[in-house]
């Protein structure tokens, strides 16, 4: 059972998750489709590119760089959450320290800016 305390980003208190498995093969399965969605983005723009998935057993910047390092990938593409100052120093930024911690060249994308905010996680604190 997985405890998901309310935080930052939502402002409400914590629930019980009845089934932790459910909910890492729901992760998993949305992180495999937007693998394959953004290698299908980049295979359509002529990019060698392949989809993948990888479990973190430690942080998840060290994840992205060791991959990186065993793909002997030529490019890390990353996005970014834009986080303001306080959430930043609090969670910490996966982009920032991959770039910090690696000697491969880097590109990190920001995330798109909604004109409406659709979830309650979109509006501004």
């Amino acid at each position: 059972m997985r405890l998901m305390a309310g935080g930052l980003n939502t402002g409400l208190g914590g629930s019980y998750i009845a089934d932790e498995g459910e909910l890492d093969r729901r992760e998993e399965a949305t992180a495999r489709q937007a693998a394959a969605k953004g290698a299908r983005a980049e295979r359509e723009r002529g990019w060698d590119a392949k989809a993948r998935t990888q479990q973190a057993e430690v942080a998840v910047w060290q994840t992205i760089i060791e991959t990186a390092d065993e793909l002997d990938a030529s490019l890390i593409v990353c996005g970014a959450r834009g986080l303001n100052p306080v959430k930043r120093a609090i969670l910490g930024s996966v982009s920032e320290a991959v770039l910090h911690h690696s000697h491969r060249p880097m590109l990190i994308s920001p995330q798109p800016v909604r004109s409406t905010p659709t979830r309650i996680h979109d509006l501004p604190v």
